[in-house]
C-alpha cells in the first residue's frame, strides 16, 4: 500500500510499519462492521441468498483503483513504482479453486476469519487452524508442487497490458463492468436459490 513512498525515501520503514498496523486494525474494524466476520453472511454468497459481500470486495477494488490512477494522473503516483507480483498462470487457477472451495465449505477467507478470531467465533479458531495445516503441508512439498505452479511464468501484467489499453480507458471499463454487476446483483439476489429452513417438527 505504501511500497511507493517507502522505496521513494519518503516515509522511513518506522513510519511504514505504523501505517500498516493502523491500516490492518481499520480494515479489521470494517470487515466486522459490515457483517464479513459472520461466516454464514460469507457461505451465502455462493447460494446466491446474499451477495452483499461481493459488492463490498467488488467497490474495494474499484475504489483503491480510482485512487491509484487519480494519484497516478495527478503525478502524485509512480506506476512503476507500485509492486505487482509476476502472473504464474498454474499457481493463480490453482489457489483460486483451493481457496474458493475452502471458503465456500468453512465461510471465511483468511482476513475474515482473523477479524472473526476478535470476536471470540469458536468456527474462526478452527478455520484458522486448517489455514496453518494447510501451509505446513505446502511447506513440506513445497519442491514437489513449485515446478508445477510456477511453469508458467506470464511475468507482471496488468488488464492495461491485457487488453492493450491506456490506465484511463481501462479504468472506466472496471467502472462500468461493476456497475452493470451491482444492477443484477441487486435484481436476482435472494432469487436464484434459498436454501431450505427446518421446522421444529422436521428438524
Amino acid at each position: 500500500m505504501v511500497s511507493p513512498l517507502y522505496k521513494t525515501g519518503i516515509l522511513g520503514e518506522p513510519v511504514t510499519m505504523l501505517i500498516a498496523v493502523i491500516a490492518g486494525i481499520a480494515f479489521g474494524y470494517i470487515l466486522i462492521s459490515v457483517g464479513m466476520g459472520n461466516s454464514r453472511k460469507i457461505s451465502a454468497v455462493f447460494y446466491g441468498e446474499d451477495w452483499s459481500v461481493m459488492k463490498i470486495m467488488f467497490s474495494a477494488v474499484v475504489t483503491t483503483m480510482l485512487l491509484t490512477y487519480t494519484s497516478f494522473y495527478f503525478g502524485l503516483l509512480d506506476i512503476n513504482l507500485v509492486q505487482l507480483a509476476n502472473v504464474n498462470l498454474a499457481a493463480v487457477i490453482s489457489g483460486g479453486l483451493i481457496f474458493g472451495v475452502g471458503m465456500a465449505i468453512g465461510g471465511y477467507c483468511p482476513g475474515t476469519s482473523i477479524a472473526a478470531a476478535v470476536t471470540r467465533k469458536i468456527d474462526s479458531y478452527i478455520f484458522i487452524g486448517g489455514f496453518f495445516v494447510g501451509l505446513w503441508i505446502f511447506a513440506a512439498n513445497y519442491p514437489l508442487v513449485s515446478r508445477y505452479l510456477y511453469s508458467e511464468n506470464l511475468g507482471k501484467l496488468t488488464l492495461s497490458d491485457i487488453f492493450g489499453l491506456p490506465y484511463g480507458v481501462m479504468a472506466l471499463l472496471v467502472v462500468g463492468v461493476a456497475l452493470i454487476t451491482f444492477f443484477f446483483l441487486e435484481k436476482f439476489e435472494g432469487k436464484i436459490y434459498r436454501r431450505p429452513v427446518l421446522s421444529e417438527n422436521n428438524a
